[in-house]
């Protein structure tokens, strides 16, 4: 999740006019969802060792090879996604594998949601005008499949203390 809203607040950053539409209607905050995680699949796929030989795309794979799975690539994909690399406000969510599928799917897929709605609503209600400084921002080395951020750093207007927000899902129930 914090590398999903990382790559949200850079995107926010460059793209203002999204920042402002989601501030304007905080309704589409949760639908954002779908399509940040579709354009910044933190999780690039998994290995898996061939319990059989078997033939995959043309490619003759033997028991025992390493493939991997790189469902984040489905996410792009121009057959399904017009523009895939393009983030969209309005496109309407489609099924994808940024969680995995089936019994492989993310067992914190929703728990990241909830964690994506409050956090991205808590900002842009407390501080708006938050801007990444993009020329500091640096990516993880190497992690292997998951992509990151090894910081992110960020600059805005303090606001007064915190209390329970109604406006804010998941505060003061």
């Amino acid at each position: 999740t914090g590398s999903l809203l990382a790559s949200c607040f850079i995107l926010l950053t460059e793209r203002p006019d999204i920042r402002e539409r989601l501030i304007a209607e905080p309704s589409l905050i949760l639908q954002s969802f779908d399509e940040f995680m579709r354009l910044f699949t933190p999780t690039q796929g998994l290995c898996r060792t061939v319990t059989r030989d078997t033939v995959l795309g043309g490619q003759q794979l033997r028991r025992g090879d390493r493939a991997m799975l790189c469902f984040a690539a489905s996410c792009r994909d121009p057959r399904e996604y017009e523009n895939p690399g393009e983030f969209r406000l309005d496109r309407k969510p489609k099924p994808h594998f940024a969680f995995g599928g089936g019994n492989h799917r993310c067992l914190g897929s929703l728990f990241a949601k909830l964690e994506f709605e409050i956090t991205l609503t808590t900002v842009l209600r407390r501080i708006p005008d938050f801007a990444v400084d993009l020329d500091a921002v640096q990516p993880f080395d190497n992690v292997g499949v998951v992509t990151g951020y090894r910081q992110v750093p960020a600059k805005f207007t303090p606001a007064g203390s915190v209390e329970a927000d109604p406006g804010i899902p998941g505060w003061g129930s």
